[in-house]
């Protein structure tokens, strides 16, 4: 789920005209001068000529406050109109222009921050939104796009601080408590989100964006009664933001497996009136409910249709694909090119907090096994933390291996101290005598820099059968980054899983890691004996708490994986060899995919 961000426009709209004028009316009586402006500059904004907005602003006019500080009313409304447009390099480029003439103009930082966000500026829209609330410490748009912009660079904290504060002023305002809820559910406060979702709806009943919102939060934590009680509660909702609410609909009838059922529904949906972000779920929907149903080219064309839509979002553009794969594709190059390394004693111990790390590819199990392991009473798991990150950004990325292969005890103390110190802001509590696994699939492309920071670490390398890990990426909607805009293409994946592969048996040969291989396909064949064979590796017993891994799932709440919906579910079969139904998409592919089929033991 995505944070809203509001300009002055989008809070014209959230409100009622008359809604709008009670508010500035209250600003003014209070003193908050700049703050009832911007409430009427709002409503002329889209109505220049309602006369009770043009009285309340030239009632303010003779005020000093407001005089000289701003720019002409006609270069506000270009902006407005450019941001109306969509035009935010436009956006961006005038208000920076005329913040130098006029600093201290609240609605030209507001606007500013909002088009850096969505050029990718994140860092450039914090300073923006700081700089309006210097301006006015009350104004409420500033405080709830800076929670947005925290929320992106990942500072949960902070956001939510920002949304509490926001609703300390507007405690009435509906956005803003669901856009606190998103920031809980992301920060695994799943009670309190709950909550501030269901109070938006309380606050505005019938709202296809806050239904939406809490029909996301229960389809998540897998939560389907809660899903179904909440769209039986939705019939209000107006023709033209029905087909948000439908599209719940059919994704709750195909949890439930009544697959002609969600196909019926799926049907009754345009996807032209869905808002943007749903678009690309409505297709990958769509391609999932066709796989089921034994539609494959069906399938394969809605997920193209997904990925295309992905391809087009800002999202995407922000991330800059391309030179992520240049980088990882450089560092394999160097890893083989790299001159043999010399003979010597390996004098290395290991640490003896050390985690182990659990590698792959995206889509070749590593939830399931996560879900698995943490079922243990010994083992905690760090799901998808940045932890690695924070070692790589210390070493001062991007590192050479000459630099991995010569660092100091003092140096290797350092990066260990740092990947603690990160590991520490998302576990709850860290026992020395649990075994911590740290569950990053990506993570084998930093196998030399893990070696070099955590001496025969253990390795678990999970594998699935390459042509079904490559589809499943194919066909699966990720948060988009650097890495996971990757996957949108199905040559591009071909080429990342390629890289990733290469660079971690490299890695392993020149190493020596530390590794234990567990196959997908062995793993759903028969969990116990290849989970107990994990344990041996890892140096623990069996425990019966393993077999009823679908209670652990449960409890998490959230999972912040795509695979949240299929680690409840008994173990299944029938994602094993789902690639030979798709199998005639793969023909341009196979000679740089053989290769790893017959080294992992599947030709």
């Amino acid at each position: 789920m995505t944070h809203s961000f509001e300009t002055m426009k989008e809070h014209q709209m959230r409100l009622s005209v008359q809604q709008t004028l009670l508010s500035a009316r209250k600003y003014a009586k209070n003193g908050q001068l700049e703050s009832a402006k911007q409430q009427y500059l709002s409503i002329l904004a889209k109505f220049p000529n309602n006369k009770p907005a043009q009285n309340g602003l030239a009632a303010l006019g003779g005020l000093k406050t407001t005089q000289a500080i701003d720019p002409p009313q006609d270069r506000i409304n270009t902006v407005i109109a450019l941001y109306n447009q969509g035009r935010m390099r436009e956006v961006h480029e005038h208000t920076n222009a005329l913040l130098r003439q006029y600093p201290d103009t609240l609605l030209l930082h507001i606007f500013s921050g909002v088009a850096s966000i969505n050029l990718g500026y994140v860092d450039a829209a914090i300073e923006r939104f700081n700089s309006a609330l210097r301006i006015d410490p009350n104004n409420v748009q500033a405080h709830n796009n800076l929670g947005g912009a925290l929320k992106q660079k990942g500072n949960l904290s902070s956001a939510i601080a920002c949304y509490q504060k926001a609703l300390q002023i507007e405690p009435d305002n509906a956005d803003l408590h669901n856009n606190l809820g998103i920031a809980l559910a992301e920060n695994g406060d799943m009670s309190a989100a709950q909550k501030s979702y269901q109070r938006a709806l309380d606050i505005v009943p019938d709202n296809f964006k806050f239904i939406t919102s809490l029909c996301d939060f229960y389809e998540k934590t897998n939560d389907l009664t809660g899903l179904s009680d909440i769209l039986s509660k939705s019939k209000n909702v107006t023709a033209a933001d029905n087909a948000n609410v439908l599209y719940y609909a059919a994704l709750l009838a195909f949890r439930e497996k009544a697959y002609e059922q969600a196909k019926a529904i799926l049907k009754q949906i345009n996807p032209d009136t869905l808002i943007k972000k749903r678009v690309i779920a409505f297709y990958e929907l769509k391609g999932k409910l066709f796989d089921k149903i034994g539609l494959y080219a069906d399938a394969f064309e809605a997920f193209s249709d997904m990925n295309a839509q992905a391809i087009e979002s800002p999202a995407f553009k922000q991330s800059n694909p391309d030179d992520y794969f240049v980088s990882i594709s450089s560092f394999l190059t160097e890893l083989k090119n790299a001159p043999k390394l010399l003979p010597h004693v390996d004098t290395h111990t290991p640490a003896s907090n050390a985690p182990s790390f659990l590698v792959g590819f995206p889509r070749s199990g590593t939830t399931l096994l996560d879900t698995i392991l943490r079922s243990h009473s010994q083992i905690v798991v760090a799901e998808e933390k940045p932890m690695v990150a924070a070692v790589r950004h210390e070493m001062g990325a991007p590192y050479h291996l000459s630099d991995l292969e010569n660092l100091t005890p003092d140096n290797r103390s350092l990066l260990q101290a740092q990947y603690f110190a990160e590991l520490d802001k998302h576990l709850d509590e860290r026992d020395t005598n649990w075994l911590c696994i740290d569950k990053l699939p990506l993570n084998a492309l930093d196998a030399p820099l893990i070696e070099a920071t955590f001496p025969k670490a253990k390795f678990i390398l999970a594998i699935r059968h390459p042509y079904d890990c490559i589809l499943s990426c194919y066909m699966q909607y990720f948060k988009l980054n650097p890495q996971m805009a990757n996957m949108v293409d199905l040559k591009r994946i071909v080429e990342f899983y390629c890289v990733v592969m290469e660079t971690w048996w490299l890695s392993q040969k020149r190493y020596g890691l530390n590794f234990h291989m567990i196959r997908y396909e062995d793993l759903v064949v028969d969990m116990p004996t290849e989970v107990e064979k994990l344990l041996q590796f890892l140096g623990l017993e069996w425990e019966e708490s393993l077999t009823d891994y679908q209670k652990t799932a449960l409890k998490r709440g959230k999972i912040n994986t795509p695979s949240y919906s299929q680690v409840v579910q008994p173990l299944y079969k029938d994602a094993s060899y789902r690639w030979k139904n798709y199998q005639t998409y793969f023909d341009a592919h196979n000679d740089q995919i053989q290769p790893w089929i017959k080294r992992f033991g599947y030709a």
